[in-house]
């Protein structure tokens, strides 16, 4: 089941970042983020407050620093919104992949964020050196 969700993000993030490249290039990087943005909070509002009928958040046991991962989530959005519109959805999306991967496993090696230690193990560089492989070749044979 947590695989089978895995792929349905992985498929629908990959739409939400070719959509948001058209919105960007339809309403400037500006407006398309801040449209993105407040879809997301009337999202968020309409679920904790009309389905939960959650009048309050408390939000003062949650450490300060998690609060930059909203920060963080804006500027990937449009960071890769404006790689799809210069690069292309296949070559944008598998070096986002690529990278993403490479910095869970510091995040897992190190523990970072309050998580579980999990080893780097040496035989995953093979992996990795695939999918960097992978990328080279759809940028500089595929044109």
């Amino acid at each position: 089941m947590n695989l089978l969700l895995v792929i349905l993000n992985g498929c629908l993030l990959t739409l939400a970042v070719a959509c948001n490249a058209l919105l960007i290039y339809g309403l400037g990087k500006f407006s398309a983020i801040l449209f993105l943005n407040m879809v997301g909070i009337t999202i968020v509002g309409f679920y904790f407050f009309i389905i939960k009928k959650q009048n309050k958040i408390n939000l003062n046991y949650i450490p300060k620093h998690l609060f930059l991962s909203g920060a963080l989530g804006l500027i990937s959005t449009m960071l890769s919104s404006l790689a799809v519109l210069n690069i292309g959805a296949t070559i944008a999306i598998a070096a986002t992949l690529s990278t993403r991967i490479i910095t869970a496993g510091v995040v897992d090696h190190f523990g970072l964020f309050e998580r579980e230690k999990r080893k780097f193990l040496p035989k995953r560089i093979l992996s990795f050196l695939l999918m960097f492989i992978g990328i080279i070749i759809m940028t500089v044979w595929a044109r």
